[in-house]
């Protein structure tokens, strides 16, 4: 599952510049230059399929995001070409988006609102 997962905007984390590196291989700190996050896995995954204790957790961020976090974190999103695949991979739009999680591994975790 996600370890140490980092619940914040993706803008924060300063990821965008990381997936001009995509498949970098090394440890994290070797892939990480100047403290950027660099990105080895895209999941894409619906709020409502997330396991008990992940969803927790991203339903305590969300709370916490005002509707401007979210546009952010979508405006980030989108200057990443993996990230919007993932989406589209997955039959989802940036505007399905509500959080996301980095790991320490390189495991960018994208959560969408579940479709009805």
């Amino acid at each position: 599952m996600i370890k140490s997962t980092v619940w914040t905007l993706c803008a924060a984390l300063s990821i965008a510049p990381a997936l001009a590196q995509p498949g970098a291989k090394g440890t994290p700190e070797t892939t990480r230059p100047s403290g950027k996050a660099v990105i080895l896995l895209i999941v894409v995954a619906e709020i409502d399929r997330l396991p008990k204790s992940v969803r927790k957790e991203v339903d305590t961020q969300i709370a916490r995001m005002s509707d401007g976090d979210v546009s952010a974190l979508r405006r980030t999103l989108s200057a990443l070409p993996a990230a919007s695949s993932a989406l589209i991979a997955k039959g989802k739009s940036l505007s399905n988006v509500i959080a996301a999680a980095l790991d320490d591994e390189g495991g960018l975790l994208i959560v969408t609102a579940t479709e009805v």
